[in-house]
């Protein structure tokens, strides 16, 4: 049985969705004020679809990326040059009137072909874009709202505004921000190259049909202005390259783009928000490099830098929690540390009715390009330890007992050594392709020792080690592999 291709596997996914999740998927968002229960039922099946459409996506780039696409360009001007030549041989050695449709039909198809093969894969994704969403905040929504059903005050619902979209620009864009007011060099060089090819094609297309392009151009100027082509093209890049100006010039895309939006009352009164939001940079670098066989003034350089912003809100009632503002302050004006990273924002807020707490928890990854192809996500973990840790744990405990965030420093380290030594036999960790000597000695001193240890954690909590020690999180699960297979 042949393996399906992911855009098959998408399209016969989505024809297996229910009516109200096709719905969803096509509107990509989902309002409004509902049961737990409900949302779950509803939700769980876009769980599995949305890894149809994440392996679909991650195709897609490849394809993108890949050799032929990178130099689609190049090829596509070879295949139209290689066509209009042959057209004007057949037209010049071709004697016979009744064979001119050949060279008609050459240079047809040297404009044809390479818009067709261009057009070709974005029509077939165009197919399929609206089918696409992006998935992968129901892993912490999902077991967020299994908690939320037991936790929320019996018979209340929960207010919920989802986005499963990608980010656009036309409708997710905050601001643009740039050190140029126009790419002049850039201007220049598209225009005159774009008059070139006009002239070419219509001298071209009046020798070979003078009736309907009667020809502007003697065709005895034509070798005239080829001969001094390069002397014409050494000016205008040299003006070009006067008119660049200050280099780098940056530009810079902020987008804004809302995943998810839960607010909700608990059973003890208290008002509980979370609100996740993507914010994207996406920044175009302009460096001066000049290259005239290549047609090159510049070096364009494309990055992102994608951030997760969780912000939590708790309202305690003054009624079930009674306490002094000042008493208030003592509880939680501490620090808080979720997988080893500092919370990047607290915000308290006393008051007669409620005593109210903001927790602002940042993740962010860049890499090249503007488009990445997944975005950072917190876990659910990671959600609860903000939520217990940062919430209940300090409101139930007295000011005077609590105790700081276990240090990082000897003394912590050497605790966990030691326990990870009284349970593991120490290996060299650098057997694992990927770990240098200095990698090794950071999750040594983490009390990360063995093959069979790194085998018996979490995915996540590796992943939250690595972080934690500025290492690459995205190797973690190679890693473990590679653990696994050495243990």
């Amino acid at each position: 049985m042949s393996k399906q291709s992911p855009r098959q596997a998408l399209k016969e996914a989505y024809n297996n969705l229910l009516p109200e999740n096709k719905s969803l998927v096509n509107r990509k968002s989902l309002s409004g004020e509902f049961t737990p229960q409900a949302l779950i039922e509803q939700l769980a099946e876009l769980k599995s679809y949305g890894k149809k459409a994440a392996s679909y996506q991650i195709s897609w780039y490849d394809q993108r990326t890949g050799y032929l696409e990178v130099n689609r360009r190049k090829v596509n001007a070879i295949w139209f040059v290689c066509g209009i030549i042959m057209a004007v041989i057949v037209y010049f050695r071709v004697n016979d009137s009744d064979l001119i449709w050949l060279g008609q039909g050459l240079l047809a198809l040297s404009i044809v072909l390479p818009l067709i093969w261009g057009a070709t894969p974005l029509l077939a994704n165009l197919q399929v874009s609206g089918k696409l969403i992006d998935a992968d905040g129901l892993n912490l929504l999902l077991p967020l709202l299994l908690v939320l059903t037991d936790e929320i005050r019996p018979g209340s619902r929960i207010k919920l505004e989802l986005y499963l979209g990608a980010a656009n620009r036309g409708k997710h864009k905050v601001k643009t921000q740039k050190n140029y007011k126009m790419l002049t060099h850039r201007v220049i060089i598209r225009s005159w190259i774009g008059l070139v090819l006009l002239i070419g094609v219509y001298s071209i297309l009046s020798m070979v049909n003078p009736q309907i392009f009667p020809p502007v151009i003697p065709f005895f100027v034509l070798p005239i202005i080829i001969v001094f082509y390069a002397f014409i093209y050494l000016m205008i890049f040299s003006i070009a390259s006067s008119a660049f100006g200050k280099s780098p010039k940056v530009k810079a895309r902020f987008l804004k783009i809302p995943r998810i939006l839960i607010q909700a009352q608990l059973a003890d009164g208290t008002l509980f928000q979370i609100d996740l939001t993507h914010w994207i940079i996406q920044k175009t670098a302009f460096k001066k490099k000049t290259k005239f066989k290549n047609f090159q003034l510049h070096k364009k350089k494309k990055k992102y830098k994608a951030k997760a912003v969780t912000s939590l809100k708790l309202a305690f009632p003054q009624k079930r929690y009674k306490m002094h503002p000042e008493r208030f302050k003592g509880k939680f004006n501490r620090k808080l540390y979720i997988s080893g990273k500092q919370v990047a924002k607290m915000k308290l807020k006393p008051g007669e009715k409620r005593q109210t707490i903001v927790y602002q928890h940042v993740q962010a990854k860049q890499g090249i390009g503007h488009n990445p192809a997944t975005l950072p996500y917190p876990t659910f973990k990671q959600f609860t330890q903000l939520m217990i840790e940062g919430g209940y744990d300090r409101l139930r405990k007295k000011p005077q007992t609590l105790q700081k965030r276990p240090t990082t420093g000897r003394r912590g380290n050497k605790a966990k050594i030691e326990q990870a030594e009284s349970q593991y036999l120490r290996d060299d960790l650098t057997l694992i392709k990927g770990v240098g000597q200095s990698t090794k000695v950071k999750l040594n001193r983490e009390g990360v020792i063995a093959f069979q240890q790194i085998a018996d954690m979490e995915l996540s909590d590796f992943e939250d080690v690595l972080r934690h020690l500025d290492l690459p999180h995205n190797k973690a699960k190679d890693w473990q592999n590679q653990a696994k297979s050495l243990a």
